[in-house]
């Protein structure tokens, strides 16, 4: 009897844990996908070597946004959204 009680104790912590888990998985991803009161700014560049799609935009050192879509203009540029 005394296996079975921690059994079932264990079993209701792992799926408490797994929902906690599942949970804060949707509630992160909404925020990183869909930061509330963005606006996507457009800049093009000659060169955009080593830049990533979700990489930091900064000013002055501080965070400001996240780098959307990165294009090649027709004139063979680089068009480069900046979620700000």
């Amino acid at each position: 009897m005394y296996r079975k009680s921690t059994e079932i104790k264990v079993g209701i912590f792992v799926l408490v844990a797994l929902l906690a888990l599942g949970y804060l998985t949707i509630k992160l991803a909404a925020e990183s996908l869909a930061p509330k009161g963005t606006y996507p700014l457009y800049a093009v560049f000659d060169d955009v070597s080593g830049l990533v799609k979700g990489a930091r935009v900064e000013m002055a050192g501080v965070e400001i946004g996240r780098v959307g879509r990165i294009g090649l203009l027709p004139q063979g540029k680089a068009q480069v959204e900046l979620r700000i």
